[in-house]
């Protein structure tokens, strides 16, 4: 039964991933800037996950990440396949949030993920605020 609810619903989340990336890229270059972070659920409905900087590039201090978080970059409308960038999730200190619940601040990053969006059961829309959310008193280490 599940199967067949998430064959439903795949192409609910396709149209709603579609509309995401529309206002994002509708206010890209206005000081209104809009991204919108998601976490993506596989269809045993565990949350999906990717990994950043595998290598550890020298140019990054925080070395290899993994990641549920994610910002469309790019949607194909007819085979609903697209791009997601992986946001560092970063705790009340300034280091890797070693889970989704501890990310205080979500840092853009380059490092990006091919996905069929039909491979999902959900998504789950994260607060605009946290992206790039300043540390105010708190130095990152």
């Amino acid at each position: 039964m599940i199967v067949k609810e998430c064959l439903n619903l795949s192409n609910s989340l396709c149209r709603t991933v579609i509309k995401i990336d529309r206002i994002q890229k509708k206010h890209e270059c206005t000081s209104d800037r809009v991204i919108t972070p998601l976490i993506l659920f596989n269809k045993d409905f565990t949350p999906f996950k990717a990994f950043g900087n595998v290598g550890d590039v020298e140019d990054d201090c925080f070395g290899c990440f993994e990641t549920s978080i994610f910002k469309i970059e790019e949607v194909c409308k007819a085979s609903c396949c697209g791009i997601l960038s992986l946001f560092r999730p970063i705790d009340e200190n300034g280091c890797l949030a070693k889970s989704i619940c501890e990310a205080f601040r979500l840092e853009e990053t380059d490092f990006c993920v091919e996905v069929d969006f039909h491979c999902f059961c959900a998504l789950q829309r994260l607060s605009m605020a946290l992206v790039n959310r300043p540390f105010g008193g708190i130095h990152p280490k």
